[in-house]
């Protein structure tokens, strides 16, 4: 879980506060994710999950690609730097949060241990886009570290 890594380095192990207006937001990342519930509804309503863990990769894909982009542990060497270094992890936390939401029905048990770590229910009822919409994530919250939730084969196999 690296960004637990990088917000308990940078943040003592807390969500950052949040700079920026979440809604109206610029950034395409979170976007994405926000679109993410309508896409996967819709996928789900026409019995096509395939499509709707598609929908969920591209994005964690991108969750990646903006991490590498981003580069927090470049933006973190700069003390100047701390609020940008928190709008980018917070917009990765608030990405991971609503993406662990929708993956209740594909990985329960993955999904479950993420959105404990971010100190998240795993039952929360979010029944409409509207409510998906909103951050999910406090300020200060506490952010758990954990082992690793998709242990690397090489050690796998040589357990």
């Amino acid at each position: 879980f690296r960004l637990a890594s990088m917000l308990d380095k940078y943040f003592e192990g807390k969500i950052p506060r949040d700079t920026q207006n979440f809604i109206k937001s610029e950034d395409q990342l979170l976007k994405r994710t926000l679109e993410l519930y309508g896409q996967v509804n819709q996928a789900m309503n026409q019995n096509d999950p395939r499509e709707a863990l598609s929908f969920i990769w591209q994005v964690i894909t991108l969750c990646n690609q903006f991490v590498e982009e981003k580069k927090p542990w470049v933006i973190a060497k700069d003390p100047a730097c701390k609020g940008e270094l928190a709008i980018v992890l917070r917009t990765l936390a608030e990405c991971v949060a609503h993406i662990a939401f929708l993956l209740r029905s594909f990985l329960p048990e993955t999904s479950r241990k993420i959105l404990e770590r971010l100190s998240l229910a795993f039952d929360n009822q979010i029944k409409t886009e509207a409510a998906y919409q909103i951050p999910f994530l406090k300020e200060g919250t506490a952010v758990t570290r954990g082992d690793a939730l998709f242990p690397r084969l090489d050690e796998v196999t040589s357990e």
